[in-house]
């Protein structure tokens, strides 16, 4: 099967799925590759990927093919564990104006979206410590710096067993967007995609039910 998808989820939430499902369907094969939205969308399109995973904004229906939301959109800001802003109990846009951030790629939507969530707490004027690398590299410098960074609370919660990155319980604006499964709709053709989806989709559902779980008991002091 040809899978595609962002790198942000596909390597901190999907491949781990995959590794998951091919214990159970051994002599499936999975060849994936990365790409954002606009490549993903031509990609299927064309029957060049038999899967694509990645957010797309609500209400977003792709012409002749089928988007399957399977976990709601929740960015946070995310620093290492043992942050000096973690110690304090009520943060303000001024504590975390002080901080270097750690960039995206810019073609990656997370970088628009750590710009969206800056001049939304009024912090227009940033400094960029570190941008460009893979989640791999942005996780190492995020663990040994002082920087921080806007990521999906997913990636955040996946990381949580390593206990080197954290979220702040700070809000920040969030476009409504979904990740999802897209497809052509004729996965009958291929019973191992048809498994491929069913099994991504049974755990999201128990993945999206502990995050917000943990969501209202680790990550909003305020109880919301």
């Amino acid at each position: 099967m040809r899978v595609g998808g962002t790198p942000v989820f596909m390597d901190s939430v999907i491949a781990a799925m995959i590794a998951e499902f091919q214990q159970l369907c051994p002599d499936v094969r999975v060849d994936q590759s990365y790409a954002y939205a606009e490549e993903l969308l031509a990609r299927t399109r064309a029957g060049a990927l038999d899967l694509a995973i990645f957010p797309m904004p609500d209400g977003s229906e792709p012409e002749n093919l089928v988007f399957e939301p399977i976990l709601p959109g929740l960015n946070v800001i995310a620093c290492r564990v043992g942050h000096p802003l973690m110690r304090r109990a009520i943060l303000t846009p001024a504590d975390i104006a002080g901080f270097p951030w750690i960039a995206p790629p810019v073609e990656s939507p997370l970088y628009r979206d750590l710009q969206r969530a800056l001049e939304g707490i009024g912090t227009a004027d940033f400094k960029i410590s570190y941008t460009g690398g893979t989640l791999s590299s942005v996780i190492s410098v995020l663990a040994g710096s002082d920087a921080l960074t806007v990521l999906p609370y997913s990636v955040v919660f996946m990381f949580r067993r390593q206990r080197n990155i954290a979220a702040l319980s700070f809000r920040i604006a969030h476009p409504k967007r979904d990740l999802g499964l897209l497809h052509d709709g004729r996965d009958d053709r291929n019973p191992a995609l048809k498994r491929l989806r069913k099994f991504l989709t049974g755990r999201f559902e128990s993945l999206a039910q502990n995050i917000i779980k943990h969501q209202r008991e680790a990550l909003w002091l305020d109880g919301r």
